[in-house]
């Protein structure tokens, strides 16, 4: 008889307890972010490589036989040092032969004047013709002879050398590269939806994969490239950025190396101690930018849409507020009720 009657008085406390779970209070708890005034910061971020500021690709004009290699990769090389030299036996020889025939022609010049005024008009042009043309033709074969070696146009330090004694040299492209390794600039390509915030004299802040996070560089637009590069249907354009610690004498010219990877920040837009909350509180819909603010501490009232305008959106996170809020007010997550 006692068990049964606390049978019963559990299942009514089991009721009772079930009513009161399913009559509570289920309104979530509204977390509110109070409005600040701070910083905001906008950056476009940018990659690109190390570029030599001087560099030349060489070739020979024509196709010849490689003799002579006198610069590999690697090797400093002086302004006029010869780096490769075709064989120049047959063009040694066509250049003596045209200096034959110009001693030949003038010979014969000389032999004519001699009695010049009892030559006819057509006869005088036809003898002077004769030593001009041999003149001219050993003037080509002067020059085809010099076009046998690649020289280097200003001192620095190899960095391709394709040139191999006994191989023909191709009819195209590059055989040997120099580079002056004494000025470096950054390459960096811009999308065309930011290239707007560049220009020439805007600066940046550059840092190099090789040489770790910590290690930062101001760097300043040089220039622009106006003809756009698409990548894989991407329209860029190449912007140079330099610095005096990049060039002879910098702090820096000892560390870089060509080709480097480098990522360049640059700040496209900046406000102070303005109005901002965090984007994650931001909506958007049809009449524009709202946030939903939060009722007053204990109410039971629903969070209230109120409209907005957003000036710059920063890297951190935050939206500067230019109308629709102040600090102080309070804002709720977009979602809450």
């Amino acid at each position: 008889m006692l068990r049964s009657k606390w049978f019963w008085v559990i299942v009514v406390l089991v009721v009772i307890g079930g009513v009161w779970w399913s009559r509570r209070d289920t309104a979530p708890t509204v977390h509110a972010f109070v409005v600040e005034r701070g910083d905001v910061v906008a950056t476009v971020s940018v990659s690109g490589s190390v570029e030599p500021v001087t560099a030349a690709d060489l070739a020979f004009e024509g196709v010849g036989t490689v003799a002579w290699v006198g610069a590999a990769v690697g090797d400093r090389v002086r302004k006029g040092q010869v780096l490769v030299r075709l064989d120049r036996a047959r063009l040694w020889s066509d250049y003596q032969a045209a200096r034959e025939a110009v001693r030949q022609a003038e010979a014969s010049e000389r032999l004519a004047r001699r009695k010049w005024r009892h030559l006819k008009p057509e006869e005088r042009e036809r003898v002077k013709s004769v030593s001009a043309q041999a003149r001219a033709q050993l003037a080509a074969a002067s020059a085809v002879l010099t076009k046998t070696a690649v020289v280097a146009p200003f001192d620095g330090i190899v960095t391709r050398q394709e040139a191999h004694v006994g191989e023909r040299t191709p009819a195209s492209g590059t055989l040997v590269r120099v580079i002056a390794d004494d000025a470096f600039e950054l390459k960096v390509l811009v999308p065309e939806a930011d290239i707007h915030a560049f220009r020439v004299g805007t600066e940046g802040t550059a840092t190099f994969d090789a040489l770790g996070p910590e290690r930062t560089l101001d760097v300043t637009v040089q220039r622009i490239e106006p003809e756009a590069t698409v990548i894989q249907d991407v329209v860029y354009y190449a912007v140079y950025f330099r610095a005096p610690a990049l060039s002879r004498g910098g702090a820096w010219i000892a560390d870089i190396r060509s080709g480097m990877s480098v990522d360049v920040d640059v700040v496209t837009a900046q406000r102070k101690g303005v109005v901002r909350v965090p984007r994650r509180l931001v909506s958007q819909d049809d009449e524009g930018f709202f946030v939903m603010m939060a009722p007053p501490e204990g109410s039971a009232d629903a969070p209230e849409r109120r409209s907005i305008t957003l000036g710059v959106q920063g890297d951190d996170g935050f939206v500067e507020v230019t109308q629709g809020l102040a600090a102080g007010d309070s804002v709720v997550e977009p979602q809450a009720k």
